[in-house]
């Protein structure tokens, strides 16, 4: 699967794009599907911050049963490439997508105080 995002346009004298990634950590995610779930944010992570290094931050939230912001709004690679490969999927069936969804929402809203900015919550899993 190929991921195109052209930003640059709304970078002209923008300021920082926030982008929230949500992960999907539930029970179809356990071995195989994580594995290529993370190789696939740390994909799309060479890519933006190759693109756009210092106008891009981003930040991590999971969800299983409930969501939970596991990294804050940020432009580390190290922070966000340790909270990545951090990521394990429990044995539940259930997937709070929509908490995980609001969760992004609200780290966003809060990573960017001007109401101009947009918010862009990235959602990645088995099924989606």
């Amino acid at each position: 699967m190929t991921i195109t995002i052209d930003l640059s346009p709304r970078c002209s004298g923008a300021g920082v794009i926030h982008l929230a990634i949500v992960a999907d950590l539930s029970g179809s995610m356990v071995g195989a599907p994580l594995d290529k779930m993370k190789q696939r944010i740390h994909a799309l992570l060479d890519s933006l911050f190759g693109d756009f290094g210092g106008l891009i931050e981003v930040g991590i939230v999971t969800f299983d049963t409930e969501a939970r912001p596991v990294c804050d709004v940020t432009g580390d690679r190290t922070l966000l490439n340790a909270c990545i490969d951090a990521m394990t999927a429990t044995l539940g069936d259930f997937g709070d997508v929509s908490g995980g969804i609001e969760a992004a929402q609200a780290m966003l809203v809060g990573a960017s105080p001007r109401p101009h900015r947009a918010w862009l919550p990235w959602l990645v899993g088995s099924n989606h």
